[in-house]
């Protein structure tokens, strides 16, 4: 797989999945809520990351400015 490739595969919900869920989603993450969870993808602009406990939430983690040297997280990578 791409390394830049968008989120697909068994660990991305369905539409339908997450629509259903939206509410019980917006309880359980109220904002500011810290969150960890695992990079399923990654892009020039920052990483997705399947969040732990919400199993039909993926979160967004834009990136905008990074030290030089440093670099994305990994696929894989628990955050």
């Amino acid at each position: 797989m791409d390394e830049y490739a968008w989120p697909a595969g068994p660990e991305v919900p369905a539409a339908d999945l997450v629509r259903e869920s939206w509410e019980a989603t917006v309880a359980a993450l109220p904002v500011e809520a810290r969150i960890t969870g695992e990079v399923i993808s990654r892009q020039r602009f920052g990483v997705f990351i399947g969040i732990d406990g919400v199993p039909y939430a993926i979160a967004l983690a834009e990136i905008t400015a990074m030290p030089l040297g440093m670099d994305l997280p990994a696929l894989g990578d628990l955050r």
